[in-house]
């Protein structure tokens, strides 16, 4: 398969919630995550329609999903057709949970990695730890990113540093999700 403008696959995997209905309290599939993300020592955030700039009706990502359907992007996650799809495709990513199933490391310790750098809970080993997890994943799949060998010696990362490991680990879900690896899906195309 091409890569790049020819390629048969185009996926893009999205750390931001994509559906949501519900106006308060959190979603379904965030009452599910939330029991796994606190058996290893994390929590969900809610999404909801009442935070306005996040999700309401003028919030940036609805604009953005508009714009990606307008190129033929469809919004699809359906991890036992994937090996057969072709076109482009998005999907929501959580990262947290994310880093429990790429990188088996922190689902065997059974803590999620503190890597951001905002909390007060932050570990630089597991910000360098992560770093070097997403290294090895995307080395195996033949693919190099310079900046995680950057960040990953940070002394003190920042707050935009933890955006683009995030987008990094959302790269790697897109990667692990065309090239047909085992996978898990929570939720629904109607309530997130």
């Amino acid at each position: 398969d091409a890569v790049g403008a020819g390629a048969c696959v185009h996926v893009l995997a999205i750390d931001q919630p994509l559906i949501v209905a519900n106006f308060s309290g959190r979603r379904p599939v965030e009452g599910v995550v939330s029991h796994i993300m606190g058996r290893y020592k994390s929590a969900v955030q809610p999404a909801n329609r009442n935070k306005v700039t996040m999700f309401g009706d003028q919030a940036p990502i609805w604009n953005f999903l508009a714009g990606l359907e307008s190129l033929k992007f469809t919004h699809y996650h359906h991890a036992e057709e994937r090996t057969i799809a072709r076109g482009r495709f998005f999907f929501e990513v959580y990262p947290a949970l994310g880093n429990l199933g790429l990188f088996h490391l922190f689902y065997e310790r059974g803590m999620v990695p503190r890597y951001n750098p905002q909390r007060r809970t932050f570990k630089l080993s597991d910000w360098q730890l992560l770093c070097d997890e997403a290294m090895r994943f995307l080395s195996l799949r033949n693919v190099q990113c310079s900046w995680l060998a950057t960040a990953r010696n940070s002394p003190k990362p920042r707050k935009q540093e933890q955006d683009k490991l995030d987008s990094v680990i959302c790269l790697c879900h897109a990667l692990a999700w065309a090239g047909g690896e085992r996978c898990v899906v929570v939720g629904d195309f109607h309530t997130g």
